[in-house]
């Protein structure tokens, strides 16, 4: 019978049935969560028992509160080994096997058993005695044998449970005190309201507490998962994180006692100490550590940082292995053993060897290069500098370290040379021409290619430049220009005059002949003289640098020449794949000039009729080709010159042709003719500033 003083038990039952069925739908729906589906276990057993005590608390009579009361152990029974299942799932032990369930529900089985066949045997009820107390009826019940031992394996099955819990929220490292507080806080409830029912404290005899602290009991496990994302971050999944992280580590990990036994070895370790018997076999027996391994320890103990290189095997299947030695302690801080941290850098060390002999081979490469060879660092301050680049301009090679490359050169190149080696031009590959100042006060003609120099991020940290002396080429290139420039001179000047001396002379001798025969010959004398001198002058001008070269160009100017031998009744082929491209200037005068030469040679010693030239342009070279089918001769007596004059012609070919970086080859043999090819690189375009001045 429900009375007024029973309202606040009954609702307190309702508040607990709502919690309860809370939290059995909410962990339902986190099932695949560790501990969720055990959670959820508990949470149903103890809405069971709450709705099971509510019938209990407002039934009449005697017969509906036993039967209420045989429902409640329902979840009585279930109650610790669910909590136990829980607890050893999510604390991170081993999960409860089905053998192992089926073993702890034994005892609840025959209890509920017994509860439901208690009129037979009274093992769980001896007696029952209905009573009224403060004008509410209620049943008094006198325990038999069977319900203490239930009672006895229940106490001891949530004992374990709760001592799973305790122990690995102190165990744990990284956990949350306040998340560890919860968790230690939730069994201790039902804990509680238990032992003031079995004492005799609860102020309603008819109304037990213990299923409403167990749904108390549940809401600071669920705090927990709201709050702090237990499920998340579960208890039980840290060991399993710290295993698979390092299982799973590159780096090889060994745990040593105190007397370097090995208790503990990754998969990485194992195979970088050849050890492979099967996973767990360093946990089941302890073993000494390898002769190698433990020399490597002695010496990384007495170095500074605790780090050592070793080297473990032979031959090709030697491993080159970084060790890292750190104690080993305990929670107490003791001095347990020591770990072991094995990197393999064999791979690395090998790159790092290969890298030292590319370098090693670069630098000989530098150190022997004919050309010069310089390195600046950002502030255009030498680094490096090989022994052709310190003999161009006299200095030794330290003499130039640490020193600025614009100390070195004529006072217009400073300026854009500083450009390039620290300005906005160290961002792109430069070419420029370059005058340097020899330590005797000689110019040094150059031509400076500049790169940038990089650091592994891509980052300018300088500039490396080549350095080709092209002082001969200049000079040539003077000499020429000092050549066309007196040609146009004697042209202008002197040809002109003794060509207007030659027309007056023809002019007086027509307007008044000579009357005497001797007059007549001495007229005629003065006028071979003056036409010899015009013919001379303009022989001399052509040889100085004919007009015909600057007018019209190389193939134009090879032209004329074919065809004036061809008037003179030779058999000349003439190729011209040039096309409207033209040379340098000095480019068009060297190939000018051995064509002249070659041809010269034809007529004065080939004896043959039939010759053939060619010009074109061929990748990064113009060509010229002489070739005869006469007599031939014999190269190295004609260059060395064992005559008076014998092979200055091919000398001088030879001489004009490298001064511009180009090669002259001559193929011949005596009865086959000859066939002289010259080659000149193509002229690069010059470096320009952004005003269109030229470097």
């Amino acid at each position: 019978m429900l009375t007024w003083s029973l309202l606040p038990y009954l609702l307190l039952l309702l508040c607990a049935a709502v919690i309860a069925g809370g939290a059995a739908l909410y962990a339902w729906r986190l099932r695949t969560e560790p501990g969720a589906s055990c959670l959820t276990g508990v949470s149903a057993a103890c809405f069971i028992w709450v709705a099971a005590d509510t019938g209990w608390l407002v039934s009449a009579d005697a017969d509906a509160k036993l039967f209420w009361g045989r429902v409640a152990y329902l979840g009585i029974v279930s109650v610790p080994v669910v909590w136990l299942t829980f607890a050893a799932n999510y604390g991170g032990y081993h999960r409860v096997s089905r053998l192992a369930l089926a073993l702890l529900f034994i005892v609840p089985l025959i209890t509920l058993a017994l509860v439901w066949t208690n009129d037979y045997h009274g093992l769980v009820w001896a007696s029952t005695q209905w009573t009224t107390v403060n004008g509410i009826p209620h049943i008094e019940l006198q325990y038999g044998r069977w319900f203490w031992v239930h009672a006895v394996y229940s106490y001891a099955v949530l004992t374990v449970a709760t001592g799973l819990l305790v122990f690995r929220v102190f165990t744990t490292a990284g956990l949350a005190v306040r998340q560890g507080a919860l968790i230690v806080a939730a069994p201790l409830i039902p804990w509680a309201a238990n032992a003031i029912y079995l004492l005799g404290r609860s102020p309603e005899p008819s109304f037990d507490p213990t299923p409403v602290g167990l749904a108390l009991a549940l809401v600071p496990l669920l705090w927990a998962r709201l709050r702090y994302s237990l499920f998340d971050v579960a208890l039980g999944l840290a060991p399993i994180a710290r295993d698979t992280i390092v299982e799973s580590m590159p780096d090889g990990v060994i745990a040593l006692d105190r007397r370097d036994h090995i208790v503990y070895l990754n998969t990485a370790a194992r195979r970088l100490i050849d050890i492979d018997d099967g996973p767990g076999a360093p946990e089941r027996r302890r073993r000494p550590l390898p002769r190698g391994l433990a020399e490597a320890i002695r010496k990384a103990e007495h170095s500074a940082a605790g780090l050592v290189e070793i080297g473990l095997g032979a031959g090709a299947a030697q491993r080159e292995l970084e060790l890292v030695v750190s104690p080993l302690r305990d929670r107490a801080g003791n001095d347990v053993g020591r770990l072991l941290s094995l990197r393999d850098v064999t791979a690395r060390r090998q790159s790092d060897r290969a890298l030292h002999a590319s370098e090693s081979r670069y630098r000989r490469l530098l150190d022997t290069a004919q050309e010069g060879v310089w390195l600046t660092d950002v502030t255009g301050r030498l680094t490096y500098v090989n022994d052709s680049m310190a003999q161009m301009i006299g200095y030794s090679r330290s003499d130039l370290l640490g020193r600025s490359l614009t100390e070195f050169v004529e006072a217009d190149e400073v300026e854009p040379l500083h450009r390039a080696l620290v300005g906005a031009d160290t961002q792109a590959a430069r070419q420029r021409d370059v005058r340097f100042r020899r330590r005797d006060g000689s110019v040094l003609w150059t031509i400076v290619s500049t790169n940038p120099s990089l650091d592994p991020d891509g980052g300018v940290v300088g500039t490396l430049g080549m350095v080709t002396d092209i002082t001969s080429r200049k000079r040539a290139e003077l000499l020429e220009e000092e050549q066309r420039s007196l040609a146009y001179e004697l042209h202008d000047g002197l040809a002109q005059l003794v060509a207007g001396a030659h027309q007056h002379l023809q002019a007086y001798a027509y307007q008044h002949p000579p009357e005497s025969p001797q007059a007549k010959h001495d007229l005629d004398r003065v006028l071979d003289i003056a036409r010899n001198a015009v013919r001379e002058t303009r022989r001399v001008i052509a040889g100085l640098r004919p007009t015909v070269l600057d007018d019209f160009g190389l193939a134009t100017a090879v032209r004329l020449q074919v065809e004036t031998m061809r008037e003179e009744g030779w058999d000349v082929e003439y190729e011209n794949e040039l096309g409207d491209y033209r040379p340098s200037p000095s480019a068009e005068m060297a190939l000018y000039r051995v064509a002249q030469e070659a041809l010269a040679n034809v007529r004065k010693h080939a004896e043959t009729g039939r010759v053939r030239v060619a010009l074109a342009r061929r990748e990064s070279v113009v060509m010229l080709e002489v070739q005869d089918w006469g007599q031939g001769f014999d190269l190295p007596t004609v260059i060395e010159g064992r005559q008076l004059g014998e092979g200055l012609g091919l000398r001088g070919m030879r001489h004009r042709v490298s001064a511009l970086g180009g090669q002259l080859l001559i193929g011949t043999r005596a009865g086959e003719g000859t066939h002289i090819v010259a080659e000149i690189p193509l002229a690069s375009e010059p470096v320009t500033e952004p005003d269109g001045r030229r470097l």
